[in-house]
């Protein structure tokens, strides 16, 4: 019973049982507008202590953009990839709040800035 006891308080203190409850981490449907021009991509986040991994896909074709970089302090959220239009290349910067199971923050890119919202799937 001892050993029973023992193995529940070591699983419950693994670092992974937190970051499974943690809001941040997971699949998220991003809507965004810059400039007057509306996307979607789809975000999959990884906690990595206060850090986030993982990538973002487009919407229409799915490609697949890689965090470059991504932070979590307390509710705020913010992460980047790259992207790119015909052969411009650019980084697109996140910074938003998470509140339960949606998100809403400003997106940024090549000096142009726009809202987003994100809800969690």
């Amino acid at each position: 019973m001892k050993s029973l006891l023992a193995a529940a308080i070591i699983v419950v203190g693994l670092p992974g049982a937190a970051i499974a409850d943690d809001p941040a981490a997971g699949a998220w449907k991003v809507n965004g507008r810059v400039d007057g021009k509306d996307f979607v991509v789809s975000c999959h986040f990884e906690r990595r202590g206060d850090g986030l991994d993982g990538a973002c896909f487009d919407g229409g074709t799915n490609l697949k953009h890689p965090l470059i970089s991504g932070a979590v302090m307390g509710d705020q959220v913010k992460w980047t990839y790259q992207s790119h239009w015909g052969l411009i290349k650019f980084d697109v910067l996140y910074a938003g709040k998470v509140a339960g199971g949606s998100m809403r923050g400003t997106v940024g890119t090549a000096g142009h800035v726009g809202v987003f919202t994100a809800t969690k799937e």
